[in-house]
């Protein structure tokens, strides 16, 4: 098979790769949004996979005083477990008082690689409010630094419980195959509909476009996973590339649109998962590959591939 990854392969490299259940984190600030966040981090945790949730909050003691006590520390320990024994999920409680110098993004991306975080969920905004086609400080900060995969739930996003509907955005890059592995194998419920798009720009006759997605289809129907494939035909004079995948969610009422990146780090995100992560209405989920790729070697010819969105930082999980 030529011209993208194989499937198969990625998965055999994501089962070297992970021993035992996902390790998923919620950053909290007791504001609407972040509840709705620890509401999606619970939908995603699966304890027949032995997944472990822990919920994260960072305190700033200069700012205690001033706070109403429904969102002190304490009380907010109180309330995320109270969430999460309704929804029958074991958790953790991790408080740190943000560290001298350092801001609160860097001291919750800390807390987070230390913890060994594979997929780290937060809200859109913070208590300070919520800005259009605009990430707060902290989710923004954490997309482009933490380890971790990363999770933006929106207050425009739909809520969803037993099933949801997830887009999967592929590219044929590496990044891409072991994402969507690591989609239906560590992410996916039982009664979740994946269907999965690549959008094409026309520069080419679509032969590889319509052979990935029928791999795509075949690899879904082998590991029972409930879905369809599809291309997004797009016009770029008139059309970006990130505005064919929104188009494409909307249309699709897709409640997750999950795409993968590869590495992380110092370097700028590239513009197609900067603008959809900035720009979609529903919840985004990121898979980072954070082992190093050389990103030359992956990914269709002749298109620009999401796997060369982020340099790799050489860095593991």
């Amino acid at each position: 098979m030529t011209g993208f990854i194989d499937l198969h392969d990625a998965l055999s490299e994501l089962k070297k790769r992970y021993v035992g259940g996902t390790h998923l984190a919620v950053a909290v600030d007791g504001s609407t949004i972040s509840d709705k966040a620890a509401a999606v981090a619970a939908r995603f945790v699966d304890t027949k996979r032995k997944d472990m949730l822990t919920v994260l909050h960072v305190s700033d003691k200069t700012k205690l005083d001033r706070l109403p006590k429904n969102l002190l520390p304490q009380n907010l320990k109180s309330h995320y477990k109270d969430m999460m024994e309704t929804a029958r999920i074991p958790m953790e409680w991790i408080c740190r008082e943000k560290e001298e110098g350092q801001s609160t993004c860097q001291t919750l991306t800390k807390i987070a690689a230390k913890q060994k975080v594979n997929l780290l969920v937060l809200g859109s905004f913070g208590r300070k409010g919520e800005k259009l086609e605009m990430l707060g400080t902290v989710s923004d900060y954490s997309l482009r630094e933490s380890p971790a995969s990363i999770c933006i739930v929106r207050s425009t996003g739909a809520k969803f419980d037993k099933m949801a509907k997830i887009l999967f955005c592929t590219d044929g890059s590496h990044a891409a195959a072991l994402a969507f592995c690591t989609l239906i194998k560590c992410l996916k419920g039982p009664m979740d509909i994946v269907n999965v798009v690549i959008v094409s720009t026309g520069a080419s006759d679509g032969v590889k476009e319509r052979a990935l997605m029928q791999h795509y289809h075949e690899f879904m129907v082998l590991h029972k996973v409930v879905g369809e494939t599809l291309i997004k035909n797009i016009d770029t004079s008139k059309t970006a590339v990130h505005e064919g995948i929104l188009e494409a969610a909307s249309d699709m009422f897709a409640d997750v649109l999950v795409l993968g990146i590869s590495g992380y780090g110092q370097k700028k995100l590239g513009s197609v998962s900067e603008r959809i992560s900035a720009n979609a209405s529903c919840t985004t989920l990121i898979i980072k590959d954070s082992f190093e790729i050389a990103s030359h070697r992956y990914g269709m010819s002749g298109s620009m591939s999401m796997a060369r969105d982020i340099l790799p930082s050489g860095r593991q999980y």
